[in-house]
């Protein structure tokens, strides 16, 4: 499913893909920041972004959590730890986004590609800045807290938001801005959505609105089965962005 999916997308076919981001280049991000005035005197946060710059360079962002977070990054014993009791991880990741800010406000103002935690997820990504990236030509997203409609709705949707931004971000790169805080650049698009299940049977509605006047420019629905949480999610981003691929590609 995923391979046919992805095939769907390619890059190749809807010419969205910047140069991909390697292991050398991850590993000099990772270097200058470690480095900077902003982050040599708080050893916590290095530790905390040393962890998620690993996990990005291994590609093993799908079962990045809370509570992975804070047992395997920030050292809380597993047999006590309790998200909803315990907001280190919460704490320490705005904390990361304030540092972060301002490092490439200040010191790293002049670096091209940049690293990024958006609000509302734990997941890292590289980003490339610059008009002469490819990468930064044509349209540009925002990607909206998904609404989970039901009381029981907010964990699969939560997961879905997670899967969608990790998505995106590997087809726009740059393009995919940070919502609602994107440091002041609006989208030029915004991807709105819901989930509701009924028993084992989940449905997300989709939008796409123009940012500045709120038009909509497209609308669909995904239906899956929910056995496997994860798979169902992945499933559900590969269809969602191959859908917003095929859109927004009229506009290349």
């Amino acid at each position: 499913m995923e391979a046919v999916l992805a095939r769907a997308i390619a890059p190749s076919t809807i010419n969205w893909a910047p140069p991909p981001v390697g292991a050398e280049e991850t590993d000099q991000v990772l270097s200058r920041l470690l480095t900077s005035d902003a982050f040599s005197k708080a050893p916590r946060l290095r530790g905390l972004l040393g962890f998620l710059v690993e996990r990005l360079r291994r590609d093993a962002l799908h079962d990045l959590n809370e509570y992975t977070i804070a047992i395997e990054a920030l050292g809380r014993p597993a047999a006590d730890y309790s998200p909803g009791e315990d907001p280190v991880v919460r704490v320490q990741m705005g904390r990361l986004r304030d540092k972060l800010q301002h490092y490439y406000g200040g010191e790293g103002r002049g670096e091209t590609l940049r690293l990024d935690v958006p609000r509302g997820s734990y997941r890292p990504i590289l980003r490339r800045h610059g008009a002469s990236d490819r990468g930064s030509e044509g349209p540009t997203l925002g990607l909206a807290e998904l609404l989970a409609v039901g009381s029981n709705d907010a964990a699969f949707a939560l997961g879905l938001h997670e899967e969608l931004l990790h998505r995106l971000f590997r087809l726009l790169d740059c393009r995919l801005v940070p919502y609602p805080d994107g440091g002041g650049r609006e989208p030029d698009y915004l991807l709105t959505g819901g989930v509701r299940r009924d028993g084992e049977r989940v449905r997300v509605s989709m939008r796409l609105v123009t940012a500045r006047c709120s038009a909509m420019r497209w609308s669909e629905q995904f239906d899956r089965t929910v056995g496997n949480a994860i798979l169902a999610q992945e499933e559900l981003a590969l269809s969602i962005c191959a859908a917003v691929g095929r859109c927004l590609a009229w506009d290349e």
